[in-house]
């Protein structure tokens, strides 16, 4: 994606700016995908003799405009709804924050005034969402973390993620679950949830989920593909992308998946489908020499689905609505 960009020395135009331009490119051009992995910061400092710092800077950028996401420990990816289009938030929250100035100015606060008053109530804030855990609870690691993406952007909250057979095993549900002020979980799993911990029916807020309309489509584009594989952590994530299969009339039986991906498998595997289904980029990080195998299989024509497996978007409202609701009662 980076292969001839290059830095030019010569322009007034920061480092940084230039590489945020040519990231805004990739993706508006459709190069770069939601869930794309970017190359680490070192990695792309060294490809185009920068400073790291220039990298990590640019990414920031981006991350403030939500064309990309930096998930601490996984890496840096193109956000799900990145629109390098779209009037970037600065703009909104610089006009809010003028609106809000003038307002105290004229009830006679000087710049000080304003500034501490501001900094106590981000400061209230920081202090309370820290104090306001949430966690998330379902069957396989790869739909947990595209769920810890969606709530972690939604509600900046501190939240923490259990798979269902962790706590099946555990025997102490109540316990591990105690903390947390909202435990949010699917419709499928919510009642065996309850009946693990029946303490928590209260706090446990069931939610819907689907595939993106974007895996929607591209699943629905493997008809008459040819020979489709797998690739994922865990095999109930397989089992979840063979139900959706079924009901775009592929046989989900002729469908394998490869759940330990060593590089020579994967390449004998590529020379023997013409499709591949696997979750999004941020929820399944892949090693360099796995992302060359899998370049070379859609440079040869194959495809590559993302199984974006979302929480739904009037679950997410409802998310937002209640856990604002008791942060405002907390803070009571």
């Amino acid at each position: 994606m980076f292969g001839e960009f290059a830095i030019d020395k010569g322009r007034d135009l920061p480092a940084y700016r230039q590489l945020i331009e040519r990231i805004r490119q990739l993706i508006r051009e459709r190069k770069l995908l939601a869930g794309d992995r970017l190359p680490p910061e070192r990695e792309l400092a060294r490809h185009l003799d920068l400073a790291r710092g220039t990298v990590k800077k640019a990414y920031e950028e981006l991350a403030r405009e939500r064309l990309l996401t930096i998930t601490q420990g996984r890496g840096t990816f193109v956000a799900d709804q990145a629109d390098p289009a779209a009037p970037p938030r600065q703009g909104k929250a610089q006009t809010l924050i003028q609106h809000l100035v003038d307002e105290l100015e004229a009830l006679r606060y000087t710049c000080e005034e304003i500034e501490y008053l501001l900094d106590a109530e981000l400061e209230r804030r920081t202090k309370l969402r820290a104090t306001f855990p949430i966690a998330a609870v379902d069957c396989n690691p790869e739909a947990l973390s595209i769920f810890e993406q969606q709530l972690g952007r939604l509600s900046q909250l501190k939240l923490r993620t259990f798979l269902l057979d962790d706590l099946r095993r555990a025997g102490d549900t109540a316990a591990r679950l105690e903390p947390f002020a909202l435990i949010i979980t699917t419709t499928t799993h919510a009642e065996e949830l309850v009946d693990l911990a029946p303490g928590i029916a209260e706090r446990l807020l069931p939610v819907a989920v689907s595939p993106s309309p974007e895996t929607l489509m591209g699943l629905a584009g493997l008809a008459g593909a040819g020979k489709i594989a797998v690739i994922c952590r865990s095999s109930r994530f397989h089992d979840i992308i063979r139900i959706h299969l079924r009901r775009i009339g592929i046989a989900p039986e002729r469908v394998p998946a490869m759940l330990d991906i060593q590089p020579g498998a994967l390449a004998r595997l590529t020379n023997t489908v013409q499709a591949i289904i696997l979750p999004p980029g941020h929820a399944f990080p892949l090693s360099s020499q796995v992302s060359k195998t899998l370049n070379g299989f859609t440079r040869r024509g194959g495809k590559l689905v993302r199984f974006e497996y979302q929480i739904e978007r009037g679950s997410l409202l409802h998310i937002e609505e209640k856990t604002a609701a008791l942060l405002q009662r907390s803070a009571a």
